[in-house]
Protein backbone atom coordinates (compact mmCIF):
# COMPACT_ATOMS: atom_id res chain seq x y z
CA UNK A 1 0.00 0.00 0.00
CA UNK A 2 1.11 3.73 -0.75
CA UNK A 3 0.19 6.45 0.39
CA UNK A 4 0.63 10.44 -1.54
CA UNK A 5 -1.48 13.43 -1.58
CA UNK A 6 -3.03 14.20 -4.95
CA UNK A 7 -5.05 16.88 -6.48
CA UNK A 8 -8.38 15.45 -7.90
CA UNK A 9 -10.27 17.38 -10.21
CA UNK A 10 -13.53 16.54 -11.10
CA UNK A 11 -12.28 14.67 -14.39
CA UNK A 12 -10.58 12.26 -12.11
CA UNK A 13 -12.65 11.90 -9.25
CA UNK A 14 -15.63 10.79 -12.18
CA UNK A 15 -12.88 8.17 -13.15
CA UNK A 16 -12.35 7.06 -9.59
CA UNK A 17 -15.88 6.52 -9.44
CA UNK A 18 -16.63 4.34 -12.42
CA UNK A 19 -15.21 1.59 -10.68
CA UNK A 20 -17.26 1.86 -7.79
CA UNK A 21 -18.97 -1.00 -8.06
CA UNK A 22 -20.77 -2.76 -4.82
CA UNK A 23 -20.39 -0.03 -2.48
CA UNK A 24 -22.55 1.20 0.10
CA UNK A 25 -25.71 3.63 -0.83
CA UNK A 26 -24.27 7.22 -1.51
CA UNK A 27 -26.73 9.66 0.66
CA UNK A 28 -27.38 12.71 -1.75
CA UNK A 29 -27.66 14.64 1.76
CA UNK A 30 -23.98 14.11 2.28
CA UNK A 31 -22.30 15.19 -1.35
CA UNK A 32 -24.63 18.34 -0.87
CA UNK A 33 -23.61 19.53 2.11
CA UNK A 34 -19.75 18.14 1.26
CA UNK A 35 -20.09 19.91 -1.93
CA UNK A 36 -21.32 23.08 -0.38
CA UNK A 37 -18.55 23.19 1.91
CA UNK A 38 -15.73 22.85 -0.99
CA UNK A 39 -17.56 25.62 -3.44
CA UNK A 40 -17.84 28.33 0.13
CA UNK A 41 -13.78 27.26 0.63
CA UNK A 42 -14.65 25.63 3.57
CA UNK A 43 -12.98 22.22 2.95
CA UNK A 44 -10.29 21.26 5.06
CA UNK A 45 -7.79 19.45 3.43
CA UNK A 46 -5.29 18.04 5.88
CA UNK A 47 -7.30 15.83 7.60
CA UNK A 48 -5.49 13.06 6.52
CA UNK A 49 -8.98 11.42 6.07
CA UNK A 50 -7.27 9.32 3.62
CA UNK A 51 -9.05 7.89 0.63
CA UNK A 52 -8.70 4.42 0.16
CA UNK A 53 -8.49 2.45 -3.01
CA UNK A 54 -8.32 -1.15 -3.46
CA UNK A 55 -5.73 -3.45 -5.61
CA UNK A 56 -9.11 -3.38 -8.31
CA UNK A 57 -9.02 0.06 -8.17
CA UNK A 58 -12.81 -0.16 -6.48
CA UNK A 59 -13.09 2.65 -4.00
CA UNK A 60 -13.45 1.64 -0.88
CA UNK A 61 -13.56 4.24 1.54
CA UNK A 62 -14.38 8.32 -0.20
CA UNK A 63 -17.49 8.24 -2.11
CA UNK A 64 -19.24 10.97 -1.06
CA UNK A 65 -15.76 13.21 -0.89
CA UNK A 66 -15.30 12.10 -4.45
CA UNK A 67 -19.10 12.69 -5.69
CA UNK A 68 -18.83 15.80 -3.74
CA UNK A 69 -15.63 16.80 -6.39
CA UNK A 70 -17.81 16.32 -8.98
CA UNK A 71 -20.78 18.15 -8.03
CA UNK A 72 -18.61 21.19 -6.93
CA UNK A 73 -17.04 21.19 -10.06
CA UNK A 74 -14.06 22.24 -7.74
CA UNK A 75 -10.62 20.46 -7.45
CA UNK A 76 -9.25 19.13 -4.23
CA UNK A 77 -6.14 18.14 -2.33
CA UNK A 78 -6.75 14.30 -0.77
CA UNK A 79 -4.39 11.57 0.72
CA UNK A 80 -5.30 8.61 -1.47
CA UNK A 81 -4.04 5.35 -0.33
CA UNK A 82 -3.59 2.97 -3.30
CA UNK A 83 -3.43 -1.10 -3.47
CA UNK A 84 -5.30 -1.55 -0.29
CA UNK A 85 -6.92 -4.81 -0.01
CA UNK A 86 -10.34 -5.26 -0.95
CA UNK A 87 -11.26 -7.47 2.04
CA UNK A 88 -10.85 -4.32 4.56
CA UNK A 89 -14.30 -3.08 3.03
CA UNK A 90 -16.33 -4.82 5.77
CA UNK A 91 -14.19 -3.23 8.69
CA UNK A 92 -14.17 0.55 7.53
CA UNK A 93 -16.23 2.93 8.84
CA UNK A 94 -17.47 1.28 11.57
CA UNK A 95 -16.52 3.94 14.15
CA UNK A 96 -18.52 6.65 15.05
CA UNK A 97 -18.37 9.92 13.02
CA UNK A 98 -17.91 13.24 14.46
CA UNK A 99 -20.66 15.40 14.69
CA UNK A 100 -21.01 18.81 14.95
CA UNK A 101 -20.59 19.26 19.04
CA UNK A 102 -17.63 16.45 18.88
CA UNK A 103 -15.67 19.41 16.50
CA UNK A 104 -17.09 22.15 18.70
CA UNK A 105 -15.76 20.51 21.78
CA UNK A 106 -12.32 19.69 20.70
CA UNK A 107 -11.87 23.02 19.50
CA UNK A 108 -12.98 24.22 23.47
CA UNK A 109 -16.13 25.61 22.79
CA UNK A 110 -18.40 26.08 26.03
CA UNK A 111 -21.75 24.65 25.71
CA UNK A 112 -20.45 23.00 22.56
CA UNK A 113 -23.41 20.40 22.79
CA UNK A 114 -26.14 22.81 22.16
CA UNK A 115 -24.50 25.66 19.97
CA UNK A 116 -24.03 24.04 16.73
CA UNK A 117 -27.50 23.04 16.63
CA UNK A 118 -29.30 27.25 17.80
CA UNK A 119 -26.64 28.45 14.36
CA UNK A 120 -27.98 25.59 12.38
CA UNK A 121 -31.94 26.65 13.50
CA UNK A 122 -31.07 30.33 13.36
CA UNK A 123 -29.89 29.74 9.85
CA UNK A 124 -32.84 28.02 8.54
CA UNK A 125 -35.20 30.68 10.25
CA UNK A 126 -33.16 33.82 8.36
CA UNK A 127 -34.65 31.25 5.73
CA UNK A 128 -38.00 31.38 6.07
CA UNK A 129 -37.66 28.28 7.68
CA UNK A 130 -37.09 25.64 5.08
CA UNK A 131 -35.46 22.96 7.23
CA UNK A 132 -35.86 20.72 5.20
CA UNK A 133 -33.90 22.00 2.50
CA UNK A 134 -30.20 20.04 2.31
CA UNK A 135 -29.19 23.28 0.80
CA UNK A 136 -29.74 24.62 4.41
CA UNK A 137 -27.75 22.53 6.03
CA UNK A 138 -24.08 23.22 7.32
CA UNK A 139 -21.51 21.53 7.76
CA UNK A 140 -19.44 20.97 10.77
CA UNK A 141 -16.37 22.86 9.32
CA UNK A 142 -19.21 25.61 8.23
CA UNK A 143 -20.50 25.69 11.28
CA UNK A 144 -17.54 26.17 13.47
CA UNK A 145 -16.43 28.76 10.80
CA UNK A 146 -19.57 30.76 11.53
CA UNK A 147 -18.95 30.43 15.40
CA UNK A 148 -15.40 31.48 15.30
CA UNK A 149 -16.31 34.53 12.78
CA UNK A 150 -18.58 35.82 16.02
CA UNK A 151 -17.53 33.41 19.24
CA UNK A 152 -18.79 36.25 21.99
CA UNK A 153 -22.11 36.55 20.57
CA UNK A 154 -23.00 33.12 19.98
CA UNK A 155 -21.44 32.38 23.39
CA UNK A 156 -23.82 34.78 25.15
CA UNK A 157 -26.40 33.39 23.12
CA UNK A 158 -25.78 29.76 24.51
CA UNK A 159 -25.24 30.62 28.14
CA UNK A 160 -28.63 33.20 28.03
CA UNK A 161 -30.52 30.17 25.82
CA UNK A 162 -29.27 27.63 29.16
CA UNK A 163 -30.91 29.56 31.60
CA UNK A 164 -33.83 30.55 29.58
CA UNK A 165 -34.50 26.79 29.36
CA UNK A 166 -34.13 26.12 32.82
CA UNK A 167 -36.48 28.38 33.90
CA UNK A 168 -38.72 27.58 31.56
CA UNK A 169 -38.75 23.91 33.53
CA UNK A 170 -36.66 22.87 30.10
CA UNK A 171 -40.48 23.10 28.02
CA UNK A 172 -38.28 23.95 25.10
CA UNK A 173 -35.07 22.56 23.99
CA UNK A 174 -32.11 24.92 24.46
CA UNK A 175 -31.58 25.25 20.91
CA UNK A 176 -34.76 26.15 20.26
CA UNK A 177 -34.40 28.78 22.83
CA UNK A 178 -31.31 29.73 21.14
CA UNK A 179 -31.75 29.33 17.84
CA UNK A 180 -35.11 31.82 18.51
CA UNK A 181 -33.16 34.49 20.29
CA UNK A 182 -30.40 34.92 17.87
CA UNK A 183 -33.07 35.02 15.00
CA UNK A 184 -34.88 37.58 17.04
CA UNK A 185 -31.69 39.71 17.96
CA UNK A 186 -30.93 40.38 14.59
CA UNK A 187 -34.16 41.89 14.55
CA UNK A 188 -34.24 44.10 17.65
CA UNK A 189 -31.85 43.42 20.46
CA UNK A 190 -33.84 44.56 23.57
CA UNK A 191 -37.11 42.89 21.94
CA UNK A 192 -35.24 39.78 21.43
CA UNK A 193 -34.01 39.77 24.84
CA UNK A 194 -37.29 41.12 26.88
CA UNK A 195 -39.29 38.51 24.70
CA UNK A 196 -37.25 35.85 25.63
CA UNK A 197 -37.21 36.60 29.83
CA UNK A 198 -41.16 36.91 29.53
CA UNK A 199 -41.27 33.82 27.54
CA UNK A 200 -39.49 31.64 29.82
CA UNK A 201 -40.19 33.38 33.34
CA UNK A 202 -44.09 34.14 32.14
CA UNK A 203 -44.32 37.30 34.70
CA UNK A 204 -46.11 39.31 31.82
CA UNK A 205 -49.37 40.31 31.13
CA UNK A 206 -48.68 40.00 27.42
CA UNK A 207 -51.73 37.86 26.64
CA UNK A 208 -50.51 36.59 23.20
CA UNK A 209 -46.74 35.31 25.21
CA UNK A 210 -48.99 33.71 28.23
CA UNK A 211 -51.37 31.65 25.70
CA UNK A 212 -47.91 30.21 23.87
CA UNK A 213 -47.06 29.55 27.47
CA UNK A 214 -49.97 27.64 27.81
CA UNK A 215 -50.06 25.87 24.54
CA UNK A 216 -46.02 24.79 25.11
CA UNK A 217 -46.30 23.56 28.33
CA UNK A 218 -49.73 21.40 27.50
CA UNK A 219 -47.35 20.33 24.36
CA UNK A 220 -45.03 18.94 26.61
CA UNK A 221 -47.76 16.65 28.40
CA UNK A 222 -49.44 15.52 25.63
CA UNK A 223 -49.57 12.35 23.97
CA UNK A 224 -50.01 13.74 20.24
CA UNK A 225 -47.16 16.62 19.95
CA UNK A 226 -47.82 19.87 17.78
CA UNK A 227 -45.04 19.59 14.91
CA UNK A 228 -41.74 21.65 14.57
CA UNK A 229 -42.97 23.41 11.69
CA UNK A 230 -46.26 24.01 13.79
CA UNK A 231 -44.31 24.98 16.67
CA UNK A 232 -41.64 27.47 15.57
CA UNK A 233 -44.57 29.31 13.34
CA UNK A 234 -46.79 29.92 16.31
CA UNK A 235 -43.47 31.29 18.13
CA UNK A 236 -43.28 33.57 15.29
CA UNK A 237 -46.65 34.83 15.03
CA UNK A 238 -46.36 35.51 19.06
CA UNK A 239 -43.06 37.49 18.48
CA UNK A 240 -45.28 39.81 15.83
CA UNK A 241 -47.89 40.02 18.45
CA UNK A 242 -45.43 41.58 20.76
CA UNK A 243 -43.73 43.64 18.51
CA UNK A 244 -47.54 45.11 17.21
CA UNK A 245 -48.74 45.11 20.94
CA UNK A 246 -51.40 43.12 19.54
CA UNK A 247 -54.16 41.51 21.99
CA UNK A 248 -55.19 37.86 20.84
CA UNK A 249 -58.04 35.62 22.55
CA UNK A 250 -56.33 32.02 20.42
CA UNK A 251 -53.08 31.41 18.74
CA UNK A 252 -53.14 29.16 15.67
CA UNK A 253 -51.30 28.31 12.74
CA UNK A 254 -52.64 25.95 9.74
CA UNK A 255 -49.72 24.57 7.81
CA UNK A 256 -52.17 24.15 4.97
CA UNK A 257 -53.55 26.75 4.08
CA UNK A 258 -51.18 29.33 5.61
CA UNK A 259 -47.55 30.69 4.64
CA UNK A 260 -44.93 30.10 7.31
CA UNK A 261 -44.92 33.38 9.07
CA UNK A 262 -42.49 35.95 8.69
CA UNK A 263 -41.12 37.47 11.78
CA UNK A 264 -41.00 41.43 11.89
Amino acid sequence: MKIEKKTITPSIAKSMLEKNTNNRNCSTKTVLVYSNSMKKGLWKEDTFEVIKISKSGRVLDGQHRLQAVVKSNMAINFHIAYDVDDSVFDVLDTGKKRNASDVFKINNVKNSNVIPSMIQLYFSLKNNFNVRSTQLTKSNSELIFIYEENSTFWDMVGTKSLTWYHNFSKILPPQYVGGFYAFFYEISKDDATNFMDDLANGTTDNKAILILRKRLVDDKVSIRKISSDVKFALIIKTWNFYRTNKTISCLKFDPINEPFPTAI
